[in-house]
């Protein structure tokens, strides 16, 4: 018997399907998040901050005040997509992130001044923005590169001047394309902001080894163990040499954050005497333990087993034609230092895994060395010696959430007058999209798709680049921590397991809580 349904019932089981698939979903995230708090109270029991003082709860009272003032998007909520399918973390981290977060070749519509949403214009046949690579050498003889974005408009390189600031962002996890990912997009609509004010920022996105055409030539493989590496140091000596009036802003993405703040927090004195006038930190995990075991846990290990694979991907095939010279190093590293065996390499099938395998190369002798070396729980305090810090997390970010932040804040970030922590209702992981239709993915100014993000990095980067961040913080109070901040945990203590923080985020309104 043959079955013919009008369109009405067809509609019908339509929404049928998807509620089922909805419910499905929802099922999935409880489990997830039971997975996640379960693993949490096993290892906090073993896991004991150890801090200097104790500050009142306000001490980030002045900053955060700064912030509200300089910053209109701060005191505005983040808004989801309006439509259902786009407001989930993983389209917004996965399907959004690789259609939309990106630079497009050729945008004829109109770019916005910096931290508002007013118009600004730039010649409609110009506005391609071009990478030009730096090969920095690092002590090891290996190399980390920066790309350098630069509007092709008209007159764009004389509107540079020299108190613009100089915005470095580090990405995330294999997202080292000069022209695709979360960090390439604030820097392109930050460099169209700046442009059509008259002030044009240089910005740059780092190059970790590996990636984007850049071939292995040092034992720094990717993974949890780079953090522990002096790259961002090298990047930061190269960038001041050559802006050395400029401010300077740091952005850190997801993992490109946590190797910002372990490098910063550890090298507290070089850091400062370089003057950063801000960090920014996106998708912050609290701890590069916590983040590498959940994602190891949750959704079934489906994100260990994706990062494992993308930097598997980047070694063994490469990009640009440079794989068969990472597999050639790596075969000549393996026989100078014989506990480091290739075919473990491509067998690791999880972040936990691949960073065991990479533990020889590296040196370690234990994963508990490596994240005593490279987690930046350990010397976050020392960060309030530095510059102004601000942590935005979104509630619904599964690997990052801003829970962990919350639950860290007692014990760490409300103890530093120089945080001001940022959580919003939904958002993903570095997604944030909040327009897929119209003219979203770049026809018109970069980054219109995630236009609160944008706003509010405008916001923050030039309020920095006035000096408005660090006034706000006293140089009594970065020179007390400068004598006394210390890290996290104390110097003996080891974390068997992952930091995980716990508890839902208070405040998820796109506010500072």
């Amino acid at each position: 018997m043959r079955i013919v349904l009008d369109l009405g019932q067809a509609a019908c089981l339509l929404v049928l399907a998807l509620t089922l698939a909805c419910s499905c979903a929802s099922i999935w995230l409880r489990r997830a998040a039971r997975t996640s708090v379960d693993v949490v109270h096993r290892v906090r029991r073993s896991v004991r901050l150890s801090m200097g003082h104790h500050a009142p709860e306000e001490a980030t009272a002045h900053l955060r005040k700064l912030v509200e003032q300089e910053c209109p998007s701060f005191m505005q909520p983040y808004t989801r997509p309006k439509e259902l399918w786009a407001s989930h973390p993983v389209v917004q981290t996965t399907v959004l992130y690789a259609k939309l977060h990106k630079i497009p070749d050729q945008r004829p519509a109109r770019a916005l001044a910096p931290g508002t949403a007013g118009d600004g214009s730039l010649p409609a046949a110009t506005r391609a923005i071009t990478a030009t690579r730096e090969t920095l050498r690092c002590a090891d003889g290996g190399s980390v590169a920066i790309d350098w974005l630069e509007l092709a408009a008209e007159g764009a390189t004389s509107r540079r001047r020299d108190d613009a600031p100089v915005v470095v962002a580090f990405p995330g996890v294999g997202a080292c394309e000069s022209h695709n990912g979360f960090a390439p997009m604030l820097l392109g609509a930050l460099l169209e902001r700046g442009h059509a004010a008259g002030c044009a920022p240089a910005v740059c996105s780092v190059v970790y080894p590996g990636f984007n055409g850049l071939a292995l030539d040092s034992a720094r493989l990717p993974g949890t163990a780079y953090l522990s590496t002096d790259d961002p140091g090298v990047v930061l000596r190269h960038v001041r040499a050559a802006h050395p009036r400029s401010p300077l802003v740091f952005i850190g993405c997801s993992f490109g954050s946590a190797m910002v703040a372990n490098w910063a927090s550890r090298n507290a004195d070089e850091a400062r005497a370089l003057r950063i006038d801000a960090i920014l930190l996106y998708a912050y995990g609290h701890s590069a333990a916590a983040t590498g075991g959940v994602a190891d846990a949750v959704y079934s290990g489906m994100t260990g087993r994706f990062v494992a694979g993308k930097w598997r991907r980047t070694i063994f095939d490469g990009s640009r034609g440079v794989g068969h010279k990472n597999v050639a190093f790596l075969r000549a590293l393996e026989r100078t230092r014989p506990a480091f065996r290739l075919d473990a390499l491509a067998r690791a099938s999880t972040v936990g895994e691949w960073d065991t395998a990479c533990l020889p190369a590296y040196g370690f002798r234990s994963l508990a060395h490596m994240i005593d070396k490279a987690d930046p729980i350990f010397t976050f305090r020392s960060l309030e010696a530095v510059c102004p810090v601000v942590l935005i997390n979104a509630d619904d970010d599964w690997l990052c959430p801003s829970a962990r932040i919350e639950a860290g804040r007692r014990e760490l970030y409300d103890l530093m007058d120089n945080v001001v922590v940022v959580s919003t209702h939904g958002g993903g992981h570095l997604g944030w999209v909040d327009q897929v239709g119209g003219d979203a993915g770049g026809k018109a100014a970069t980054g219109e798709h995630a236009s609160w993000i944008v706003d509010f990095t405008s916001q923050l980067v030039w309020a920095a680049a006035a000096g408005k961040l660090r006034r706000a913080v006293s140089k009594e109070a970065l020179l007390a921590a400068g004598a006394g901040a210390r890290g996290g945990l104390t110097d003996g203590e080891r974390v068997d397991g992952a930091w995980r923080g716990q508890g839902r985020a208070e405040g998820t309104d796109g506010r500072a809580c």
